[in-house]
Parts: structure tokens; C-alpha cells; sequence
């Protein structure tokens, strides 16, 4: 394939989403104020309670020696929290893509946006049965308590986070809408 042939399939992609952004980013638009904050409240909470528990747990008075500059302590640090983070990225971009949808709908009395409520406790009980799904599938008979257990209560966090997103976002639009 010819790389001018390329360019104009690229450009002719570029040009059919244009209008889609370019309508997103007007001042009239706050589902993507509402999306950005939404987003960044899934990534950023994980965060602050990281560095919590952190705080929390460290206030004992044993000394320990350390082997390793400061630099090493901070470059194994920032690693250890991009590592226990890299899910909530995922989550945050799932999250503030569904945010905008629903808040889209929601501004066009298309929808309340308990959906995204919904889909949030969804998602929380997927990701506990992904965990689970090893010890599912080596002891099947044993898995169902868990499953209610660990389920039931991802599930339950879920539907929490998507309330907590669901006022979120709400809380943004009107402002932003009383704003204009």
C-alpha cells in the first residue's frame, strides 16, 4: 500500500471526527469537564490512600538501616506505586469515557444516568471474579460462599463508586450549566 494512499484514509478519519471534537470542547459542552473529573477522581483516590496507609503504617520507632541512596528509595518507590496503580488507570479511562456518555444523555433528558450506576457495580463484580477465577475454576465446589462474599461486597463498593460519580458529574454539569 502506498503511503499517499495512507495519508488520505488518515486524513479523511481525522475529518469525520472533527466535528464530533470540535462540538465536544465548546463551553456549551460540560460532559467533558465532567468526564475529566469523574477520571480523576478514580485516579486519584487509590492515590490518596496509598499514601495513607503509608503514613498509617510506617509510625513505629524501630530504626532500620538503608542500603540504598535516595535516589534508589524514591525511583523504587514511584515504581511500586505505578505498579499497584496501572489497573486504576484502566478504570479511570472506562470511567470518564462512560461518564461522558451518560452526562451527555443525561443533559439531553435521554437518561438519569443510574446506567453508569449500574455499570459501575458491574464492573466491581467482574473484577472481584476475575481475581477469584483461579480458585473458581481449581475448586468449583468450594467457590460459591466466595463468590456471595467477595462478589456481593465488589458489587456493593461498585455501586458506591457509581453513586459517588453519578453526583459527581451531576454536580458539574449544573454548576457549569448555571455558569453559562
Amino acid at each position: 500500500m502506498d503511503i499517499s494512499v495512507l495519508g488520505i484514509v488518515w486524513c479523511s478519519f481525522v475529518n469525520r471526527l472533527r466535528p464530533y471534537f470540535n462540538d465536544l470542547f465548546q463551553p456549551t459542552r460540560p460532559e467533558l469537564l465532567a468526564a475529566i473529573i469523574n477520571a480523576s477522581v478514580v485516579l486519584f483516590v487509590p492515590l490518596v490512600l496509598y499514601v495513607a496507609a503509608v503514613v498509617a503504617f510506617n509510625a513505629s520507632n524501630v530504626a532500620r538501616a538503608r542500603v540504598s541512596t535516595n535516589f534508589e528509595f524514591l525511583l523504587r518507590t514511584i515504581f511500586e506505586i505505578g505498579l499497584s496503580f496501572t489497573p486504576f488507570v484502566a478504570l479511570a479511562a472506562v470511567s470518564g469515557w462512560r461518564t461522558l456518555v451518560h452526562a451527555r444523555r443525561y443533559r439531553e433528558q435521554h437518561g438519569g444516568g443510574w446506567q453508569g450506576v449500574i455499570e459501575a457495580g458491574v464492573i466491581g463484580l467482574l473484577s472481584a471474579l476475575a481475581v477469584l477465577a483461579r480458585g473458581i475454576i481449581s475448586r468449583p465446589r468450594d467457590a460459591p460462599p466466595y463468590i456471595v462474599i467477595y462478589g456481593g461486597a465488589a458489587l456493593l463498593i461498585g455501586l458506591a463508586i457509581g453513586v459517588v460519580l453519578r453526583f459527581t458529574a451531576i454536580s458539574v454539569i449544573k454548576l457549569a450549566s448555571r455558569a453559562t
